[in-house]
């Protein structure tokens, strides 16, 4: 009998509907446990080529926290079920189910099946390999989904170490006068120590409510550099359209719209934007006055 097991991992996109996709593989034997994982990065396992995985994986921050957990789990010499129970080694055949009880939610570990031979060690890759190209791969021509623009400014914000500078806050709230009405306008980004001294407001072309998205961060840049907040060069629309996008009348228009207000920074250009966020720390904080609202 087979000393070789797998699991499936699976995420399902919609939790009413009940259509899972698999999204890895997870190989047990006796010599060892190995696993490959949906545009995982080959020579660097728990880390994703977020531009490549497909558009029906809706969340690439989620998914790659998932793939790096289920890695993490697999290098365990221990490992604790998560319903309870007896906690297995590694070299125990019941590992693979403890490890099922780790899912929740969109992502899940299924029993896939065993393999009729035994493994060596330095087959477990291969196998691996075989069965990623034969359960897991996608399409070369299936769409893929490009990093939301919040996850292509989080990682930003991240390289550029705005997470731990003090003066850098996200969801930024200002006030504002409009038609004789104090009004509250919160921003995704600012930068500032009392008074922004940036602010920044992501707006999504390519979603379904873009001229939402572009109106509202119209409107509120238009106020707050009307009302002295800020001066129209320290703001900035984020937005993402490359060269297929910018074909499309509506984007540039957008654009367009968007440039006649404040500055809108393109993460389709992304070391524009990196090197704007990396020489915040440079602009001097001197105390303002607040706007006389």
């Amino acid at each position: 009998m087979s000393t070789a097991r797998y699991l499936l991992a699976k995420f399902i996109p919609d939790l009413h509907r009940m259509e899972p996709r698999n999204i890895g593989i997870i190989l047990w034997s006796t010599e060892g446990i190995a696993a490959r994982f949906l545009k995982e990065k080959v020579d660097r396992p728990g880390e994703v080529d977020g531009r490549s995985i497909p558009a029906w994986i809706e969340s690439f921050g989620v998914y790659k926290q998932w793939i790096k957990f289920w890695r993490k789990e697999i290098d365990k010499e221990i490992l604790h079920p998560y319903d309870g129970g007896i906690a297995v080694s590694k070299d125990d055949p019941r590992f693979l189910d403890v490890l099922k009880t780790s899912g929740r939610g969109n992502f899940m570990l299924v029993d896939g099946g065993v393999l009729l031979e035994d493994l060596k060690e330095n087959d477990l890759a291969s196998a691996v390999d075989y069965l990623y190209d034969l359960l897991i791969a996608t399409p070369d021509d299936e769409e893929a989904r490009d990093e939301t623009l919040k996850d292509m400014i989080d990682r930003i914000v991240s390289e550029t170490h705005l997470k731990t500078n003090r003066n850098f806050k996200p969801r930024y709230h200002v006030k504002c006068a409009v038609a004789g009405t104090v009004t509250d306008f919160e921003f995704n980004y600012a930068y500032g120590n009392g008074h922004p001294r940036r602010l920044y407001h992501r707006a999504s072309l390519a979603s379904r409510q873009a001229d939402t998205y572009v109106h509202n961060a119209a409107f509120m840049f238009e106020k707050v550099i009307a009302a002295d907040v800020i001066k129209q060069e320290e703001g900035a629309v984020l937005v993402y359209a490359n060269e297929r996008d910018l074909e499309k009348r509506s984007v540039r228009d957008a654009i367009s719209i968007l440039g006649g207000i404040t500055r809108v920074l393109n993460l389709a250009d992304i070391e524009q934007v990196t090197r704007e966020f990396s020489n915040l720390s440079n602009i001097s904080l001197d105390h303002h006055e607040e706007p006389n609202l």
